[in-house]
């Protein structure tokens, strides 16, 4: 599993792209049959799972954001990407992925959302501030990003 860490400003940019139809239509969700342009909420700890629209999850990270507005790049992005030798996996092993990284990283308690819009990887978003104003520095990220890659796939395959 790789993961590609990026930090931004605003959740709306980063949700219009997850949720769009990609730079050459290459965003699909296909899973159980379903098949539709653009991404879909598979995990969040915000009660968005299902979501099309990335406009509530993005409004509750804003929200969280706007107690610290100091915070430079308050956004943080990873992508988890299998490699084409794994396996596909379902919307429900992902989820348990990405709430196992949430806590290995250190942020589960911060607001974030995953959202898959293609068979071999997912993408995190998260509010580096706390709806409580607390700060996630993600210090050493890129390191703990792929420790807990290599976790998840020792546990899940």
């Amino acid at each position: 599993m790789i993961a590609n860490i990026t930090r931004g400003k605003n959740p709306w940019d980063i949700g219009a792209y997850l949720h769009g139809v990609g730079k050459a239509n290459e965003h699909v969700y296909e899973f159980g049959g379903v098949t539709r342009p653009g991404g879909i909420v598979t995990a969040s700890n915000l009660g968005m799972e299902g979501h099309t629209e990335p406009s509530r999850w993005a409004g509750e990270l804003l929200k969280a954001m706007n107690t610290r507005s100091e915070i430079k790049n308050p956004v943080w992005h990873v992508s988890l990407r299998n490699t084409d030798q794994d396996r596909i996996l379902s919307d429900a092993v992902w989820a348990d992925m990405g709430q196992s990284f949430a806590e290995a990283m250190g942020f589960a308690e911060h607001p974030w959302a995953m959202v898959r819009h293609g068979a071999d990887h997912v993408h995190l978003v998260v509010s580096r501030v706390s709806d409580a104003g607390e700060v996630w520095h993600g210090r050493n990220d890129r390191r703990a990003a792929q420790s807990a890659c290599t976790r998840l796939e020792l546990e899940h395959g």
